[in-house]
């Protein structure tokens, strides 16, 4: 029996915001969203290095943070819009430099994408290694929630966190990257499913995840 997990308000800090690799979990055809602070004043930018037959960049933008009046070069982020176009697991390179600094080692975040066809995604992994599930998330500003089932005698939830995509700017609602984190108890087929409900209590969408551990 899936055991119900109700999403707390107070959040837990897991591993992703400390790892090099990030995971975004997203349906074929929506749109998903890597948003990194960034300041072009510097000179530095993001560039996105992709497999175009996997993944279309839909739009890019700077947006600056919300300054004093007068107060210039504070930095902001950069958002990218991305759009999958076929199903399964494919990388986001994002690298952050000066164009023409090519001996200076720049700042590079790499992001795992799992797209799905059908609202089912399939993850390996082993003991001992943690499962990440990140999903786009704008509670903030619509009321919907996501909700995780599981069993709890093959998995534990270690926590989970919510990195905002826009911070501190004047853009508001634009929602940003839950993550939830689950270690694995015992070797064999578990599952997850990650419900998004409404403000009313319905379910507007459910998602599984089905987990293989080794």
């Amino acid at each position: 029996m899936l055991a119900l997990v109700v999403m707390v308000t107070a959040l837990v800090t897991c591993s992703q915001a400390a790892r090099e690799i990030w995971y975004v979990d997203c349906l074929l055809g929506e749109d998903f969203y890597i948003s990194l602070e960034s300041n072009p004043t510097t000179g530095y930018s993001w560039a996105a290095s992709f497999d175009e037959e996997a993944l279309t960049l839909v739009d890019q933008t700077h947006v600056p943070y919300e300054q004093p009046s007068g107060l210039m070069g504070g930095g902001g982020r950069d958002l990218f819009t991305f759009q999958g176009l076929r199903p399964g697991e494919t990388t986001v390179k994002m690298t952050y430099s000066r164009p023409w600094e090519n001996a200076t080692m720049p700042k590079i975040r790499t992001y795992v994408v799992r797209v799905a066809e059908d609202n089912t995604t399939l993850i390996n992994t082993t003991m001992g290694q943690d499962v990440l599930i990140t999903l786009h998330d704008n509670s903030a500003s619509t009321g919907y929630t996501w909700a995780a089932s599981f069993n709890s005698s093959q998995l534990q939830l270690i926590g989970e966190t919510y990195d905002q995509y826009l911070p501190n700017t004047m853009v508001v609602g634009s929602g940003g990257l839950r993550t939830f984190e689950f270690a694995p108890l015992v070797p064999g087929e578990a599952e997850v499913v990650m419900k998004l409900n409404s403000p009313e209590g319905m379910v507007e969408r459910a998602w599984t995840f089905k987990i293989a551990v080794a």
